[in-house]
Formats: structure tokens, sequence, C-alpha cells
């Protein structure tokens, strides 16, 4: 029994080793959040499908760069890891939970701004709920699932990310409300964060592991 459960342990830190300790999916995901700041600006600047495809460009930069970064960089240093069946299945779950999210969050959207659905009102609470109940309740989303995220992966600084988007997205869109401010400082602040977490994630990977000194 002992020797089972030192194996899962193993294969659970094979898999934080791979996909989140160099640093690499921090700064893509801040990278995100930093340019999703400037959305409302570019939208006034470029329209809404300048501003889309600026969006859809904007992310393949970041995914490239985030591959490029893994292959010349990671790779050479921890190898290419294969994941068994639990690992594949975490991987799958996880997947699975995040499609779900955009979905749902997609959806949603599109509902409020087609009045298919209106936005709750919630009789005898403050002003400010009724006005942004449906960000409020994106905001409990995202932490909750980054909690859960975090959870099953085991790594800490996930819960962080959580409150950091669902409280970065919050006070952008009461500040917008409130001081028509378009660039979204709260999650702009939020995405730096995460890049800078990811820079020092990065340095540490690559002193803990240098690369190998192939033999002549």
């Amino acid at each position: 029994m002992s020797q089972q459960m030192s194996i899962k342990e193993a294969e659970s830190k094979v898999f934080k080793l791979s996909q989140f300790q160099d640093g690499w999916w921090d700064i893509l995901l801040g990278g995100e959040l930093v340019y999703l700041s400037f959305y409302e600006v570019l939208r006034e600047r470029l329209g809404p499908l300048g501003n889309f495809m600026a969006f859809i460009g904007v992310i393949a930069v970041l995914v490239t760069i985030y591959l490029a970064a893994r292959k010349l960089f990671v790779s050479p240093r921890i190898g290419n890891v294969k994941f068994g069946i639990r690992q594949n299945r975490q991987r799958r779950k996880l997947w699975a939970a995040t499609s779900f999210l955009v979905l749902f969050t997609v959806a949603v959207a599109t509902l409020l701004t087609t009045n298919v659905i209106s936005a709750p009102v919630w009789s005898g609470g403050p002003q400010w709920v009724n006005e942004f109940g449906v960000d409020i309740f994106f905001a409990v989303l995202i932490i909750g699932f980054f909690s859960v995220f975090a959870y099953v992966v085991g790594i800490a600084r996930l819960h962080l990310y959580g409150w950091l988007m669902g409280v970065g997205n919050l006070a952008s869109t009461m500040l917008g409300h409130y001081q028509e401010q378009t660039f979204h400082w709260p999650l702009f602040v939020a995405g730096l964060m995460m890049i800078v977490i990811g820079a020092i994630m990065f340095a540490r990977f690559l002193r803990d592991y240098p690369q190998p000194v192939l033999e002549a």
C-alpha cells in the first residue's frame, strides 16, 4: 500500500513539474489578462470586429510564445513526459471543467446581451448588488472554479489567481460604471502579478534544472 501511495505521489509531482512548475502557464494567463485590461480601449479605436481580430491575434501570439518557450527551455531540461492512465484522466477532467466554464460564461453573456434573460434583481438588497449582480455571480464562479482547480492539482497559488481574476474583473466593471474608465487597471494589476510570479518561477526552474551537457 505504501508503495502504491509513493507511486501516486511521484506521478503528482511529475505532473505539476511538467505542467506548472516552469512558470510559463502563469505568464500565459497573466498576459491574457493584461491584454483584456485594454479591451475596451481597443474596442473604441478598432471597432468591434477589429478588436475581436486583434484579440484572436494576441492570443495566438501568446500561445505561440508559450509553446516555443516550453520547447526551447523546458523540454531540454525535464524531457518529454508521457502520463499514465490516471494522470491523463485528470487532465481530461481539467480540460472538461475549463471548457464548461468558458462555454457557460459565453452562453450567459450572450443571453444577457440579447435580452433573452435579464439580470437578477434582489428585492431589498443594496443598489450596487442589483447593478452588478451578474458580475458578482461570475466573480464567485471564477473564484470557485480556481479553488477546485487548485485542490485537484495541489497547487496553492491557483487560489490566489482565482481571487485576482474574480475581484479584478468585478472591480474593473464597477470602475467602468461609476468612473467611466475604459482602461481596466485592476485587471491589468492582476495579470501583471501573475506574470511576475511566473517569471520568478521560471528563473527558479532554470536554476534548479540546468540543461544537461552532452558529452562529446
